[in-house]
């Protein structure tokens, strides 16, 4: 019989410790930075030295971890992990608690390829954990660089990152838009206060989901069909696993957001197992396999394993899973978002993202004593107070999502909005650059240029006698190359113009920094 309960004490012991030793927002990298023969200050100018470092520190990280000993570390780190994200103050960086996450990726490698690590010291561990701290935070580099050449970047053995437009960049890039936080918590509530969520999800995948479709309220999830089997099996699966923990933490409510080892004996299959449904179940654990793969991908693969499966395997010969009730959470919501942004189809995007986004853009330039609504394919221009029909000898190219006439400014605005999500590999980058740059691989300047000569043609005009700026608004700022083919501004760079008074004649793409 296995002794959880040692597991636990030491687990506690570690985290404990850990977080006495750890301060979030300060890095020291000296003692690293000594073992891997690196100056004070590391200076890089390009690109290629960077990656050669990255490179670098990854094999020294590698080497750290295959010395640890995984059965100690990594259920102390989960502990670790779980609370450090439920006590965290907002206005405290993640970096500790992304670095237990690689750390425990890196890690479990000793699971299966005979690296029987011994180190329990806590030098040995706290080293490995500024080992991923510095790897993260040369990825985050590389992946801002990859978009803006930021000319010179140092790293100093003090932990500090020397270039502020990367520390601008870093901001926005890791921002989610307050209105994405609204929808998943619009549908949170419904998942995790809803004591009949059981029932309900086990009537979706039983085929007797009620057909008014509202067990989840006015949330998205209310709209998805049962016929996405895929992810409402997933789901299911998730949250078997969320009530295992939580029978599994046995009444121990002090430490709910602690680390939970879960005996492989009492891990349940569905009432009428089938093919998929055991898939989805099996692919909530890590294996050997799916490790060693995931291991070669890219870093933002790397920083999501452990959300993306939420139970490892802490020791190969007593079948104990280590997990929490945090992490079960994160996988849940990782999984709305994931659906959300690649799966949810164009009518549910367009209801809970994009219009809404639209909305705001609209509401905003209303403030700012903008008349404007979107125009409909059918041509009605949706002023708030009293809507108006334009008619062109032009064909309707399109919605207009913002149209805004200011005639104490002699402007007229003719904006797309559109929704950017962070690429995350080499090649997602170069395409949504290229949508951007001169190449307009999606046509957005060409379209707008189109939607011009449509409103230069409508009688009435609203536009007549206005100088017309053609924009596409985008609710995060990521930069992207400037082109002569038209403005691209973000929701907090137009908010920024609007707010301080600069004529929309002086706006620029990119000529505004928080």
């Amino acid at each position: 019989m296995p002794d959880i309960t040692k597991r636990y004490r030491q687990a506690k012991e570690l985290a404990n410790t850990l977080f006495d030793d750890i301060e979030p927002d300060k890095y020291n990298f000296k003692r690293l930075f000594e073992q891997l023969e690196f100056d004070e200050e590391i200076i890089f100018n390009d690109l290629i030295s960077l990656k050669s470092t990255r490179t670098k520190v990854k094999k020294h990280l590698i080497y750290l971890c295959e010395r640890l000993d995984n059965e100690y570390v990594i259920p102390g780190l989960i502990e670790y992990m779980s609370r450090f994200y439920m006590d965290r103050p907002q206005n405290k960086s993640t970096m500790a608690g992304l670095a237990a996450k690689l750390l425990i990726s890196f890690t479990w490698t000793n699971q299966y390829n005979g690296h029987l690590g011994t180190g329990r010291s806590i030098n040995a561990i706290l080293t490995a954990h500024e080992c991923c701290t510095l790897f993260a935070l040369l990825e985050q580099v590389i992946l801002i660089w990859e978009f803006e050449d930021l000319g010179t970047v140092t790293f100093t053995s003090k932990g500090r990152i020397e270039n502020a437009r990367f520390q601008y960049l870093q901001l926005s890039f890791n921002k989610q838009g307050p209105h994405e936080y609204k929808v998943l918590d619009d549908a949170m509530q419904y998942v995790w206060q809803d004591e009949n969520i059981w029932v309900h999800l086990h009537a979706i995948i039983s085929g007797f989901a009620p057909k008014d479709g509202k067990v989840f309220g006015d949330s998205f999830l209310s709209e998805i069909p049962a016929s996405q089997t895929r992810f409402w099996n997933r789901f299911w699966s998730l949250m078997q696993l969320y009530f295992l923990a939580l029978r599994g933490l046995n009444g121990r409510t002090e430490e709910f957001f602690s680390l939970c080892i879960i005996p492989q004996g009492i891990i349940l299959s569905p009432t009428n197992p089938g093919g998929t449904m055991q898939q989805d179940i099996f692919d909530s654990f890590w294996q050997p396999d799916w490790h060693k793969e995931k291991l070669t991908k890219e870093y933002v693969i790397l920083q999501n394993m452990i959300i993306d499966r939420p139970m490892v395997r802490i020791t190969m010969t007593e079948n104990l899973f280590g997990t929490s009730i945090v992490l079960l959470q994160d996988s849940v919501n990782f999984l709305l978002e994931k659906f959300l942004h690649s799966g949810a189809g164009d009518r549910l995007y367009e209801k809970y993202f994009s219009g809404p986004f639209e909305t705001r853009v609209l509401e905003m330039l209303r403030q700012y004593g903008y008349i404007c609504g979107e125009v409909t394919m059918q041509g009605q221009w949706r002023k708030k107070d009293q809507p108006e029909h334009l008619r062109s000898t032009k064909k309707m190219p399109g919605q207009i999502d913002v149209l805004a006439i200011s005639k104490e400014k002699h402007i007229c605005l003719l904006a797309d909005c559109k929704m950017l999500y962070f690429p995350n590999n080499t090649s997602a980058r170069k395409n949504l650059r290229s949508k951007f740059s001169d190449d307009d691989s999606e046509g957005f300047y060409s379209k707008l240029r189109k939607k011009q000569n449509w409103l230069d043609n409508c009688a009435p005009n609203p536009a007549n006698g206005l100088e017309i700026i053609p924009l596409l608004i985008t609710h995060r700022h990521i930069p992207l190359p400037i082109t002569n083919r038209g403005l691209v501004l973000s929701i907090e760079e137009l908010e920024h113009y609007l707010k301080v008074g600069i004529h929309p004649k002086d706006w620029i793409c990119g000529g505004w920094n928080a």
